[in-house]
């Protein structure tokens, strides 16, 4: 149904958010926000996943209010890897760079819907580096740099803080500004018009070994994928839950944002929703139905708590939608949930509800 909607982790947009009140302020970087589409209050946590198109947004927002076209660029000196969730400690913690670099193909799937990873091997160098799927429909220049920064951050673990990289190639033509303000952001050659976004890294700097005194977690491939919680569908109506799924975690559910973070009108969603028989406001119930189901049989909350969470006014509210959903009260699906001790996989959603 209609076109796919490529999906990034939220998490991605931690250090993005971070950067972005330090360089515009909060008001900035709000913002910024708003003009992606996305909530105010984001949720940087593994589970949920955003439009890549609304990263693109925000990235270009953010650089267009600074005035510096490469703003972007500079995002690699803010981003910490580890801090992104169990997939970004997974990449670093390999014993070598060149174990590392496997651990980010084997996590791939915890950073986006795609995979994107591109590992690719001459005589002499590696190239290592990724390839939006946005960028198949038009240039993404902002999020190329902030991808350039984001690999640079994982070889440096190994290599250093202050390495760089012999060469650097993007998929985008050269900036409408001068070149030389990139460059002195990325001192090395920089290759545009290219197939993908990536890093030259001599074959030897593969062996390098994690530098010592960095916080080790021990954490496994099994909790990086654990932690994603589920595999998100590119198809457009499971794109549109995705969002929803955010917008019910902030309590800002909005039919123009959700338009927006797709880089879509509204107009537009509503008619490819239209097609397949569905509409926002329809679905917005059901996946909030969905979740409330998700706390009443994983959690202990009470279900005050659990409506407030969800936006209801009330607990009769809550306790009258979800009979009418679900054919049963909320405390009768809870008596006969699975004990709480079994292994019930959790919600990253759940969590963040709980504790706002």
């Amino acid at each position: 149904m209609g076109q796919d909607i490529p999906l990034l982790t939220a998490s991605y947009l931690k250090c993005a958010i971070e950067f972005a009140k330090a360089e515009l302020g909060d008001r900035g970087c709000r913002r910024a926000l708003a003009d992606a589409g996305l909530p105010g209050c984001l949720p940087a946590l593994e589970g949920f996943f955003v439009p890549e198109a609304s990263v693109a947004l925000f990235l270009e927002s953010a650089a267009r209010q600074s005035g510096n076209p490469s703003l972007s660029a500079r995002l690699g000196e803010r981003t910490n890897v580890a801090a992104l969730g169990a997939w970004g400690r997974y990449i670093v913690e390999g014993e070598t760079l060149g174990a590392s670099l496997e651990r980010f193909d084997q996590v791939a799937v915890c950073f986006c819907s795609y995979q994107g990873v591109r590992i690719a091997r001459t005589d002499d160098l590696v190239w290592f580096g990724f390839r939006f799927a946005t960028s198949e429909r038009r240039p993404q220049i902002h999020l190329g740099l902030a991808a350039t920064g984001f690999l640079i951050s994982i070889v440096r673990y190994f290599a250093g803080p202050d390495w760089f990289p012999e060469s650097v190639r993007l998929d985008v033509p050269p900036p409408p500004a001068s070149p030389s303000a990139l460059e002195d952001i990325l001192p090395t050659n920089i290759q545009y018009d290219a197939d993908f976004i990536g890093l030259a890294l001599p074959k030897e700097l593969l062996a390098l070994q994690r530098r010592s005194g960095l916080p080790l977690s021990g954490v496994t491939v099994s909790d990086a994928l654990r932690a994603r919680h589920h595999q998100p569908s590119e198809k457009f109506e499971a794109a549109v839950e995705e969002i929803i799924r955010v917008q019910i975690a902030t309590g800002q559910v909005c039919l123009d944002a959700a338009a927006r973070s797709l880089d879509l009108g509204v107009r537009t969603v509503q008619r490819t929703l239209d097609a397949a028989g569905l509409d926002f406001r329809h679905m917005t119930s059901r996946v909030r139905m969905e979740i409330a189901h998700e706390h009443v049989r994983e959690t202990d909350l009470p279900l005050g708590v659990i409506a407030e969470s969800l936006g209801y006014t009330n607990q009769f509210n809550f306790s009258r939608a979800f009979r009418k959903h679900f054919g049963q009260s909320p405390s009768k699906v809870r008596k006969l949930a699975a004990p709480k001790d079994e292994a019930i996989p959790r919600d990253p959603i759940i969590e963040h509800l709980s504790t706002r």
